[in-house]
């Protein structure tokens, strides 16, 4: 799901995929900025989490919002200064879907908190 307010980015429109990598774990979160979907990968233990969120846009300001009962995953990116910032917590073991042309895995509970201070160096990698 998809939500525009005021003027939309033009370089958000670029580039469909947003990365917000924690700068000390590399753990990272991908998403997708029309379609919702997104993966987080926990770089420790190579624990995948996939779903879809609702999508919001307002200028340069990029938000993802997924909330269930036993999820919460939320981002805020600043695509113009190029951060950006995640929670991703599980509050119970779920079978995850397969999104992101990807194989599904199973999520485990979890709490993790990411920090990107410079998207412009990210890589959907777990390399240190």
């Amino acid at each position: 799901m998809l939500s525009l307010l005021a003027g939309v980015s033009v370089k958000a429109q670029e580039n469909e995929l947003v990365t917000v990598q924690d700068d000390a774990t590399k753990s990272f979160l991908v998403f997708n900025i029309k379609s919702g979907e997104y993966k987080f990968i926990r770089c420790g233990d190579q624990n995948v989490l996939y779903g879809i969120g609702k999508v919001t846009i307002d200028g340069c300001n990029v938000y993802l919002e997924d909330v269930s009962s036993n999820k919460r995953v939320v981002a805020s990116v600043n695509i113009c200064d190029q951060e950006g910032k995640a929670a991703v917590e599980v509050f119970e073991a779920a079978p995850a879907t397969n999104s992101l042309k990807s194989p599904a895995a199973a999520s485990t509970p979890m709490k993790e908190y990411l920090k990107d201070s410079s998207m412009k160096d990210n890589t959907p990698d777990c390399v240190k």
